[in-house]
């Protein structure tokens, strides 16, 4: 374990030099297996140190880091330097960005990865300054058992690795983007074929009802275009007419309501329609839109199994588990749930403050 510590922290010198004792020890004890084993090792770390690029003349450790931003999500890049070499690096995600003040995100950035960092270098040089410094500074501090010092670079060396840091940032953001374009892409061409779909169904509603009890019934509608949420497109219905406990009342009524107003204010009509359920709510679902004259494809997700339903079709489509299509439908199943939920806890609560 102290070995494996040793390297981690960029220490290859030093380990080095301690595996090379072993080796003669080895050797010396006619331990020759234990020994070439030892030899392959030094072998490999000699291999992985001369790759390593010299940052620093200073035998130091720090950490660089830097973001890149698209719309919604921020990407930072984090370079580890120990004992003045470039070690690796590592980048991860913040998603839902709302503010776009650098300092918000940064300091968002920071406390999401040294949250659960095991090593805390002596310096940390970052891309702009941070809130709460002092706060986060202690807190590095008494984790690392050590000083800390943050650095915002404006020339030299150290501006160059904020750079380079940002380009990889902005590449990986860039390829998450690009692959998470071409799978909703994939995810929709595949929905089509299974569904038999004349057009690529690019824009998708889907349905869902909440109710405990049958008391402030609500229902919930959502729309993905493109397999991405447009989330000021989001609909809620308060269940009026359906009496009871009886979800196929409230999904009726709400499937009217709905593509009833769509029909006579002439507004764009979904290329798929999702409801929430089984046979059952398909058979619904299919009902009131026959009784509005109006064609659309509809189908249903089972949540038990997640089974496929569609018209004219008994046997359910049973997708596969890794299929990208079940992957898109259960997000968007899964979103219009949470959006239906969130309208009933909310008229729950002001229920409770009004009684």
């Amino acid at each position: 374990m102290e070995e494996v510590s040793l390297f981690l922290r960029g220490e290859q010198d030093r380990l080095i030099k301690r595996l090379g004792k072993r080796m003669e020890e080895a050797k010396e004890t006619l331990k020759f297996e234990e020994a070439s084993l030892l030899r392959d090792q030094i072998s490999s770390l000699e291999k992985i140190s001369a790759k390593q690029k010299v940052i620093s003349t200073r035998p130091i450790d720090q950490d660089v880091m830097a973001f890149a931003l698209d719309p919604d999500n921020a990407c930072s890049q984090i370079f580890f330097i120990r004992k003045g070499k470039l070690i690796g690096g590592e980048h991860f995600f913040l998603r839902g960005i709302k503010d776009k003040s650098q300092e918000k995100i940064l300091t968002s950035l920071v406390k999401q990865y040294y949250y659960n960092a095991t090593y805390i270098p002596k310096e940390v040089i970052l891309q702009n300054e941070i809130e709460e410094k002092g706060l986060i500074r202690d807190y590095l501090e008494k984790k690392g058992k050590r000083k800390v010092s943050f650095v915002v670079p404006k020339r030299g060396d150290k501006l160059k690795l904020i750079k380079l840091a940002q380009k990889n940032a902005t590449l990986a953001l860039s390829q998450r983007y690009s692959v998470s374009q071409q799978m909703r892409k994939e995810a929709l061409g595949e929905l089509q074929r299974t569904l038999g779909l004349r057009e690529l169904p690019f824009r998708i509603e889907a349905l869902d009802i909440s109710n405990i009890s049958g008391t402030l019934a609500t229902g919930s509608l959502v729309v993905f275009k493109g397999g991405e949420p447009e989330k000021n497109e989001y609909r809620r219905f308060r269940i009026k007419r359906a009496k009871g406990i009886d979800d196929y009342a409230m999904m009726a009524e709400v499937v009217e309501r709905r593509y009833q107003r769509l029909l006579k204010e002439r507004k764009i009509l979904p290329d798929l329609i999702l409801v929430d359920g089984g046979k059952g709510q398909l058979s619904t679902a299919s009902k009131v839109l026959k009784r509005l004259r109006v064609e659309l494809p509809v189908a249903a997700l089972a949540k038990e199994y997640e089974h496929l339903f569609i018209p004219g079709r008994s046997l359910p489509i049973i997708l596969a588990k890794n299929s990208s299509a079940l992957y898109l439908l259960k997000q968007i199943r899964d979103e219009a749930h949470r959006f239906a939920l969130a309208y009933h806890r909310k008229l729950r609560k002001k229920k409770i403050i009004h009684d």
